[in-house]
């Protein structure tokens, strides 16, 4: 188990996202499960991460497909935001 600690509400560093890719692309890793504290908007935002670095899947579709089971969205706009605007870096590793 590894724990990149996030916090709530919060988009990720990008030393987080770093840390996140090396472990998610790594075939010695698969398969990884991605989970926090409810599964729901921390794990989707990693979620739109590795979808956007390993498919290149656009944003809004992403976000059409993450399951928010009852929670807000709207009322988290920070997180709203990262999911429908997140680009990889130059410098993220990519299976692609």
């Amino acid at each position: 188990m590894i724990n990149i600690p996030l916090l709530t509400d919060k988009p990720p560093e990008p030393e987080q996202i770093h840390q996140f890719l090396q472990i998610t692309m790594h075939p010695e890793f698969q398969p990884v499960l991605v989970h926090c504290e409810s599964g729901v908007i921390r794990t989707s935002i990693m979620v739109t991460v590795y979808l956007k670095n390993r498919f290149g899947i656009p944003n809004l579709k992403i976000f059409q497909n993450l399951p928010f089971f009852g929670h807000n969205i709207d009322k988290r706009p920070k997180v709203k935001d990262f999911i429908l605007n997140y680009q990889p870096e130059a410098s993220e590793p990519t299976l692609r």
